[in-house]
């Protein structure tokens, strides 16, 4: 018989662990849980000192920025309110001097308030007729015959001279001192002609019939019957009266400067 060999056969080994790969969803190994935390400790590791810095300005600039709005807005209102209270300054000034400046006069009259009989003259101190119609005595004579039924009302209507104006307003400073119509007559009594009108002229003519020469003069001077001028003005021209003297009798007007016995007739009539 021939030997006998024995032939040992050793198992292969396989190139590839035989355990199956670990899926996604299952439980970190060791090794990744530790690699985990270092990144997360690398990322709480606090930045540099020049970051801090960098933040510390960033906040800075944008609290500057929130205080300059802050004070912007104040400024802006402190504005408004000086320019609300400055407004209501001058309306609360312009609403008083409009007060001091324009009297409240009524119109220069003669006779009852009640009477029956309203004649109203619109006339000019430096108007020749109106002065004229004046001294022919003709009021007087009305108020004297018939002065319970009538009463006789004066309005500006300065329209004839340069000086007419002004006078007027001195006029109506007169009759804030209770005093119209004794300067009144004084004017047309001693006037010789429109010129003589003058502001001196006008502060003598005052102070003539006894009037308060500085309490006048403030008045002319300071305007305080001009807005009385004025309204008596627009009276007659709503009226469109053409000249002076120019009357209205119970609300017609006249033609022309009447003459006592057209007056005279005039009230007959209208008196019952």
């Amino acid at each position: 018989m021939g030997s006998t060999r024995l032939v040992l056969i050793a198992p292969r080994l396989s190139a590839r662990p035989s355990y199956p790969m670990e899926d996604e969803t299952r439980p970190m190994s060791r090794s990744r849980k530790k690699t985990k935390r270092s990144n997360s400790a690398a990322k709480a590791t606090p930045e540099p000192s020049g970051g801090k810095r960098s933040r510390q300005t960033r906040r800075e600039t944008r609290r500057r920025a929130r205080q300059r709005q802050q004070l912007g807005t104040v400024g802006l209102l402190a504005v408004l309110i000086v320019a609300v209270a400055a407004v209501g300054f001058l309306h609360f000034r312009g609403d008083a001097g409009a007060q001091a400046v324009a009297l409240e006069l009524a119109d220069p009259a003669l006779g009852p308030e009640d009477a029956p009989i309203t004649i109203v003259e619109y006339g000019d101190f430096g108007c020749p007729s109106c002065r004229a119609w004046h001294r022919a005595g003709v009021r007087e004579a009305i108020m004297q015959k018939y002065g319970d039924s009538v009463r006789f009302v004066w309005k500006d209507f300065p329209v004839i001279t340069p000086n007419s104006t002004r006078a007027a307003e001195a006029g109506q400073c007169a009759a804030a001192q209770g005093r119209f119509w004794p300067y009144h007559d004084y004017v047309y009594d001693t006037l010789a002609d429109w010129r003589e009108l003058k502001p001196d002229n006008l502060v003598s003519y005052a102070t003539a019939v006894g009037l308060d020469e500085a309490a006048f003069r403030a008045c002319l001077e300071g305007g305080h019957t001009s807005a009385k001028v004025r309204e008596n003005l627009q009276s007659a021209r709503r009226l469109n009266l053409r000249g002076t003297p120019s009357f209205v009798f119970n609300g017609e007007v006249l033609t022309g400067p009447p003459s006592y016995q057209v007056l005279e007739s005039l009230i007959l009539a209208a008196l019952p």
